[in-house]
């Protein structure tokens, strides 16, 4: 979805990945980013993916994904942690007439919060993501652990 505001950055939402799921959790997922750019799709299709494999388990609150790559070309980001869409409020975590499904954010970070994540916990990580204001949409910003 193109921004109103250029500082608000695209939004890029999966769309059908609720119907592959075997887990409980039917979801579809939101990624942010700076700019367009085709690999968001590609990066929503690995997550869909993902979740529908029984041997990963799903793709839920509080999983770290490793994506294996930079989140957008030459970033600093190369892990997704999914949360809930904070950001945008509670009624946007809710697909309007699709029973059960829940929207959730892929929060681009950095493979030493990540490692914290997993250490610590995410909420650790999100208190100090919450403590520090981070800008999930600057591609260089440095990690906070």
């Amino acid at each position: 979805m193109q921004p109103k505001d250029p500082e608000d950055g695209w939004r890029y939402l999966s769309d059908g990945a609720r119907d592959v799921s075997i887990h409980d959790g039917r979801n579809e997922y939101l990624l942010e980013a700076p700019s367009r750019d085709d690999v968001h799709l590609e990066t929503l299709s690995m997550v869909a993916n993902f979740h529908a494999k029984q041997e990963h388990g799903g793709v839920h609150v509080g999983r770290i994904l490793d994506i294996g790559r930079p989140w957008v070309h030459g970033a600093s980001c190369d892990h997704l942690q999914v949360s809930l869409p904070y950001t945008l409020g509670p009624d946007f975590e809710r697909v309007p007439g699709k029973p059960r499904t829940q929207i959730l954010w892929l929060v681009p970070i950095t493979k030493r919060e990540a490692d914290f994540a997993r250490t610590e916990g995410v909420e650790a990580l999100e208190q100090i993501f919450e403590r520090e204001q981070i800008d999930t949409l600057d591609p260089t910003r440095i990690s906070v652990v």
